[in-house]
């Protein structure tokens, strides 16, 4: 929070931050339900789900090769000029190791409100990891 340069959350700290009015609240369930204002509930989480099943290839920053791969056969990549050139620079990213800035331990305060806060995308989330399997038999694809 010291780097955001936002005057309201200097001198704040994470758990400052998760108790104000600044915090995020199920900001990707209420983005994928149209619902930005006003409090979200099961039915919000369920229309999420549906735009996600119907509308969005999934990928996992934990499975990368397995995104690729899906992303690189529904998008036709391959077919496309300049694929096998442009394979370092996917074989970069798909190899790096992602590495939070700040982890935050899952039995700290500051992630007990945030989880709180954002429990609706904390659910979207548990049903992307089983959509990612879900595509992965549509589309033919092994899951690694």
């Amino acid at each position: 929070l010291k780097e955001t340069n936002y005057p309201p959350l200097e001198g704040k700290n994470l758990v400052d931050y998760a108790k104000s009015e600044l915090s995020e609240n199920n900001w990707l369930v209420r983005i994928l339900s149209d619902s930005m204002t006003g409090a979200v509930n099961e039915t919000h989480l369920e229309i999420a789900k549906e735009v996600l099943r119907r509308k969005f290839v999934v990928g996992l920053i934990e499975n990368k090769r397995g995104s690729f791969a899906r992303f690189d056969h529904y998008f036709k990549w391959k077919e496309t000029p300049g694929y096998d050139a442009q394979f370092g620079c996917r074989k970069r990213v798909m190899d790096e190791t992602y590495v939070p800035k700040h982890p935050l331990s899952k039995d700290s305060e500051a992630y007990g409100l945030l989880y709180e806060q954002n429990l609706y995308d904390m659910k979207l989330y548990d049903y992307v990891r089983e959509l990612f399997k879900q595509q992965s038999n549509l589309y033919g694809l092994q899951v690694f």
